[in-house]
């Protein structure tokens, strides 16, 4: 019999996913020791549960995966390899601070740019630390007052320079997105799937309103 097992305490996580293991015969199991296919892992995967898999059993993320998933850690492994091989080949990320621990680099980091709070262009934005679908994430005009504001709001995650000229498709924004599986690290093994997903805002870009969600 085929099975999953899912330990999300969460009623709607994964649940797309768990109809379609269930349209193709899969029948989910309550019990983490149960005999199970699939765990469909919400979190991180303890890596002392690997070697208690059995061959036919299979588990949706790698342990540490963090490392590149969380936002701050991202920033931080991204910096490492910058110092390693030099910013010619890693150059592709705004300048970004992690939330609360350098909030004094980035006020720093606004005296330097000459930022007063009168460029328009001049936009940060502010991803909390373990969020997912756009939760949380704020726009804020630079300007010698932000940090103190961030934290006065008790910001905990990453503040990153917004691109002030994104590529536009008629005017609007949009984002590709790609989906690929990942069955191995070394050697990279990826397959990525025929089909992808292209989401278009509603409305022109603009940097005037900072707060509308549509543009």
């Amino acid at each position: 019999t085929l099975s999953y097992y899912n330990n999300s305490k969460t009623m709607h996580n994964s649940n797309i996913l768990q109809v379609i293991l269930r349209d193709h015969g899969f029948a989910r199991v309550e019990r983490p020791g149960a005999e199970w296919n699939i765990f469909w892992c919400a979190g991180q995967v303890d890596p002392c549960e690997l070697p208690l898999m059995k061959p036919h059993q299979r588990v949706n993320k790698f342990p540490k995966a963090n490392c590149l998933t969380l936002k701050a850690n991202l920033w931080t492994n991204y910096l490492r390899m910058r110092r390693r091989f030099g910013a010619d080949a890693f150059d592709f990320m705004p300048t970004t601070f992690l939330l609360p621990h350098q909030l004094s680099q980035l006020s720093e980091h606004i005296r330097a740019s000459g930022d007063d709070g009168t460029d328009p262009k001049a936009v940060w934005i502010v991803k909390p630390a373990a969020a997912y679908c756009g939760r949380g994430i704020s726009l804020h005009r630079s300007g010698p007052e932000l940090p103190q504001q961030l934290l006065g709001e008790g910001q905990r995650g990453v503040a990153s320079r917004y691109l002030d000229r994104p590529f536009l498709l008629e005017g609007l924004k949009s984002d590709i997105r790609i989906y690929v599986l990942v069955t191995s690290w070394h050697p990279l093994t990826v397959y990525q799937y025929g089909e992808g997903l292209a989401r278009f805002a509603t409305e022109p870009y603009t940097l005037d309103d900072i707060q509308g969600r549509c543009a």
